[in-house]
């Protein structure tokens, strides 16, 4: 119990410091942002190493054994592509070395096309839109959200591809690490449902082995376990965003919460045409208006909680005034 207990502060402590540090020094959102990101990983492996501990030294005893992990075994699982702790992984033969070259300069060239991207067309979409924003003009707004869709489409498309497809398979590569499945076809997902349980395995299998499965055995009904790991990622990607940006509005947590209404108005359409239509609708319109909600009041220098001024804003923009 002390161990756990040691173990879990220890995890906690390394979200709570990275996230203070990023509060009182940060000047770059974005460098924040990316902080916030390695330190909540590092958080959720930790969890993962202790939580794991107890179930593997109980199977062990079963078998008159004592399982003590090994310091190898503790920095290769840190830098390991993945988000649950095991003894053992599968494992790949040999580093390859020419395929290893081939992606680290695809990697180099995704990440100039987003560069690219953002400079040429995001930015100058979001700062010709803060002009109709000031007018609260709801048709000039809805326009902004359209202009500015299509480059923050590709850039989370490259992003995407950047990440889960050369980053983590690098990596995997580059540790003989044999399970390469970090994503399945949540492109092809007719349900919001199944594009959030396929698009980030890692995650999701942290979220199923360590947050849904020990809330279901303590008797939590599946229905409320699952909303409570959707709540906590909302939680993380609302602290990831608005500790930067010092923007404690919750729209980021509202974005992600929105999304358990789509999953319900979406299972009726599973396997339809229809479904996938909504799925794509709701990705390629719903974050640039995240985006462009940020990216207003962090230009105007707006921070802090909710506001009077804000519920005047909003209700105006949605005309309601």
């Amino acid at each position: 119990p002390l161990f756990l207990l040691l173990a879990q502060t220890n995890a906690i402590a390394s979200f709570v410091l990275p996230a203070t540090l990023v509060w009182l020094y940060s000047a770059s959102p974005v460098g924040a942002v990316l902080s916030l990101l390695t330190a909540t990983v590092t958080m959720m492996k930790l969890v993962s190493f202790s939580a794991s501990l107890p179930s593997l030294r109980s199977a062990s005893e079963a078998k008159d054994n004592q399982y003590m992990p090994t310091v190898k075994h503790y920095i290769f699982f840190m830098f390991a592509p993945t988000m649950i702790y095991s003894p053992t992984y599968p494992r790949s033969e040999r580093i390859r070395r020419r395929w290893v070259f081939n992606r680290f300069v695809e990697f180099a060239f995704i990440w100039f096309g987003i560069v690219f991207v953002t400079v040429q067309y995001i930015s100058p979409g979001l700062k010709n839109t803060l002009h109709t924003l000031d007018q609260v003009n709801a048709p000039k707004f809805v326009e902004g959200v359209v202009k500015i869709a299509v480059p923050n489409f590709v850039v989370w498309i490259l992003g995407f591809y950047a990440i889960f497809h050369l980053y983590l398979n690098i990596f995997a590569e580059l540790l003989c690490f044999g399970d390469r499945q970090f994503y399945k076809d949540w492109w092809n997902a007719t349900t919001v449902e199944y594009f959030w349980k396929s698009w980030n395995l890692p995650v999701h299998q942290w979220m199923v082995a360590h947050v849904y499965i020990p809330l279901v055995r303590v008797g939590v009904g599946k229905k409320v376990a699952s909303l409570a790991a959707f709540a906590l990622s909302a939680v993380f990607h609302e602290i990831i965003v608005s500790v930067p940006f010092r923007n404690f509005k919750l729209l980021a947590f509202g974005g992600m919460m929105g999304q358990v209404v789509l999953i319900e108005a979406t299972k009726p359409l599973k396997g339809k045409q229809a479904g996938n239509v909504v799925f794509w609708l709701s990705i390629i319109l719903g974050q640039p208006l995240i985006v462009l909600l940020y990216f207003r009041d962090y230009m105007k220098g707006l921070s802090g909680p909710w506001t009077e001024a804000d519920t005047k804003f909003y209700t105006k923009l949605l005309g309601f005034e």
